[in-house]
C-alpha cells in the first residue's frame, strides 16, 4: 500500500457554532430558543464478518450497503406552552415533516424526521429553563407515499 501525502481540505470551516437552528415544517412557530444544536450525524452501520475457513492471518470485514442519518439534539429554552404544540394526534412528537438544519455561514441541511423526545431540565432559582429535545432523522418522505430521501445540503448563499 502506497503512503500519500497529507491532504488539503477543501471547503470552509466552521469556526463558531453561533447561530445554529433546527427548523421543522409545519412546526416553525415552536417556542423553543435554541442554546446548542447537535447535527444529525452518519452512520454506516456495523462491519460485516465475512472471515471464512480461507482466512489464513486475520478475520475480514465488509462495509454494509446503506447507511443512516443519526440522532440530533437541542438544548433550548422553551415557552411551556410548547407541551399543547408537542402532543396530541396534531402534536410534533412522532410526527415525520422536513427538518432543516442551519448553519452559521447560511448553509442547510435537509431531511426527514420527527420529535422523539422533549425531556426539560430541573426548575431550579438562577438557572434559565432549559429542554433537551431529541430528533429522529428517518429519511422517509411520509408514511402515506414511503420514499427514501437522502440528507441534502445547499451551500451558504454568497
Amino acid at each position: 500500500m502506497a503512503h500519500t501525502p497529507p491532504r488539503t481540505p477543501a471547503g470552509t470551516m466552521l469556526t463558531n457554532g453561533y447561530a445554529s437552528f433546527f427548523e421543522i415544517d409545519s412546526f416553525t412557530t415552536l417556542g423553543f430558543w435554541e442554546k446548542e444544536v447537535t447535527p444529525f450525524g452518519l452512520e454506516g452501520g456495523d462491519k460485516i464478518d465475512v472471515t471464512t475457513m480461507h482466512n489464513h492471518y486475520v478475520r475480514t470485514y465488509a462495509a454494509q450497503a446503506l447507511y443512516e442519518a443519526a440522532d440530533g439534539e437541542i438544548t433550548a429554552a422553551y415557552d411551556p406552552a410548547v407541551l399543547s404544540s408537542l402532543s396530541g394526534s396534531a402534536g410534533a412528537i412522532n410526527t415525520n415533516k422536513a427538518i432543516t438544519i442551519h448553519f452559521p455561514d447560511t448553509s442547510t441541511w435537509d431531511t426527514y424526521g420527527y420529535i422523539q423526545t422533549f425531556s426539560p431540565s430541573a426548575l431550579s432559582n438562577g438557572e434559565q429553563p432549559e429542554a433537551s429535545i431529541t430528533i429522529v432523522f428517518t429519511n422517509l418522505t411520509d408514511a402515506a407515499t414511503p420514499a427514501e430521501y437522502e440528507p441534502v445540503y445547499t451551500a451558504a448563499s454568497p
